[in-house]
């Protein structure tokens, strides 16, 4: 056996020991706890971060400008 064929096999045997069997339907689980949880977390950062960093582009919490009653017109009131 030469060198390189020893460095192999004790890798590939120190590589299997290390690893685990999962099923499909224990790494499909993982997958969507994840997603949903990555959903989660940007929502959270759209909806409440997003916001109070900004300020409200929107303007929702703010008044509306109010209009300014309209001027009298001056040939109504000589009459």
């Amino acid at each position: 056996m030469t060198d390189d064929m020893r460095k192999t096999t004790r890798l590939n045997r120190s590589f299997a020991k290390n690893t685990i069997e999962i099923s499909s339907q224990t790494l499909w689980t993982i997958i969507g706890v994840n997603a949903l949880i990555s959903l989660v977390i940007s929502l959270l950062v759209v909806l409440v971060v997003g916001p109070w960093l900004y300020g409200n582009p929107s303007g929702g919490t703010t008044k509306p400008p109010v209009a300014a009653p309209p001027a009298e017109d001056p040939t109504a009131s000589a009459i």
